[in-house]
């Protein structure tokens, strides 16, 4: 009975000595598990702080370059920047013309506009006006609306003109005429008539405007002594601009168009003739109720239901860069090249006004040139000598 009892005592005490032990072990696990997450938590946190950190360093980063840029650019176009020093050599103030004669060159095409009128009032049918095309009585006002609006610009803008600088106005009126081009471009290539509005019209004016006003101010405040010389030499870039243009317009013209796809003869242009013992088979067409032609259901030639237009020899004689000749035409499948030429020139011209007005210059305030301090100088030593004698008679006494 004793060693039963003294076996069973010293087994609660080895399972009260492992138990302790166990409790011991769990414990330090828990705390050490414990630790270990604190600092992986304490790790998390400062990953976390340090992203953060490194995405607001890199916002602020972002917007110093900005600033800079804006600061640069500002600085760049800014009056201040465009305004030569008080001793300017007098002679060499020629050298502010050449960009204000750039600037005007770029502007000079907009008189140009109905060069491009004959293409914009065929650009679905291409070798003849489809009746869906516009009409010259639509097309022609555009450049009234262009004309009014550059009046309006001129004196309503006059003054922003003034204050902010040649070079601003000038790289504004650049952007202006580029977007006035780029949208009459898309404008013929989607067929919108409001596009080319308000884009030849609307923003063409306003570019015409201040593209007109910019080197014309410049090129009389360099030149005070002689306005006329200073003024013809501007719009004599003006109007060379008009005068390069055509060519310009021609040769592109000529390489972007597309002759559309010829479907046949028809009786109009010689189809159903006989020719050397054989009749020549023509297109049967079908005037629609709008007033537009299809090729008919029992035409042997073309496919039926295609829209088609005729161009006669006379229509054919009027297309330059086109080996055509007179026939039944499908609409849709040709393209005059006016929209892509418009748009190329759109480009050379904003970045050549963008970049004359770069370079674009003003005098000082205070500068004066030497021939005009010289004479403004005898002009007052005459005025004193007129003085004094008008203070003696005739005979030199005082009167």
């Amino acid at each position: 009975m004793m060693s039963a009892c003294s076996s069973i005592l010293s087994q609660s005490r080895h399972c009260w000595w492992y138990h302790r032990r166990c409790y011991h072990f769990a414990s330090i696990t828990a705390s050490l598990r414990g630790s270990v997450t604190i600092q992986h938590h304490e790790e998390y946190d400062n990953c976390k702080r340090n992203k953060k950190y490194n995405t607001a360093m890199n916002v602020q980063r972002r917007r110093d370059i900005s600033t800079n840029n804006k600061l640069v650019l500002n600085n760049v176009l800014s009056k201040e920047a465009a305004t030569a020093p008080i001793d300017y050599p007098t002679s060499q103030r020629f050298l502010a013309l050449p960009p204000a004669i750039g600037i005007h060159l770029a502007i000079g095409s907009v008189y140009v506009y109905s060069m491009w009128t004959p293409g914009m009032s065929k650009a679905l049918g291409v070798v003849a006006a489809a009746p869906c095309d516009w009409t010259q009585s639509e097309l022609l006002p555009v450049f009234s609306c262009a004309a009014v609006v550059l009046g309006v610009t001129t004196s309503t803008l006059g003054g922003w003109v003034e204050k902010s600088g040649p070079r601003m106005s000038g790289l504004l009126g650049s952007a202006c005429w580029s977007g006035a081009l780029l949208t009459t471009a898309a404008g013929i290539e989607t067929h919108t008539l409001p596009l080319v509005y308000l884009g030849y019209g609307f923003l063409g004016g306003v570019g015409w405007g201040l593209m007109y006003l910019t080197p014309v101010t410049a090129a009389m405040k360099w030149f005070p002594d002689k306005r006329g010389l200073a003024t013809g030499i501007a719009l004599s870039a003006f109007g060379a601009g008009a005068a390069f243009a055509p060519s310009v317009i021609h040769v592109l013209v000529d390489h972007f168009a597309v002759a559309p796809e010829f479907v046949g003869d028809c009786l109009l242009t010689g189809g159903g003739v006989e020719v050397e013992g054989v009749t020549k088979n023509f297109v049967e067409l079908t005037t629609l109720d709008d007033g537009s032609q299809v090729v008919a259901n029992t035409s042997l030639v073309g496919e039926p239901g295609t829209p088609v237009v005729v161009a006669t020899e006379a229509d054919v004689a009027k297309i330059s860069g086109m080996s055509n000749c007179p026939g039944v035409y499908a609409i849709g499948t040709g393209d005059t090249g006016v929209s892509k030429a418009m748009a190329v020139l759109g480009v050379i011209y904003g970045g050549l006004g963008a970049i004359a007005s770069r370079f674009m210059k003003i005098p000082h305030p205070q500068w004066t040139p030497e021939r005009a301090v010289t004479d403004g100088s005898a002009h007052d030593g005459k005025e004193e000598a007129d003085a004094n004698s008008n203070e003696t008679n005739n005979i030199g006494l005082p009167a």
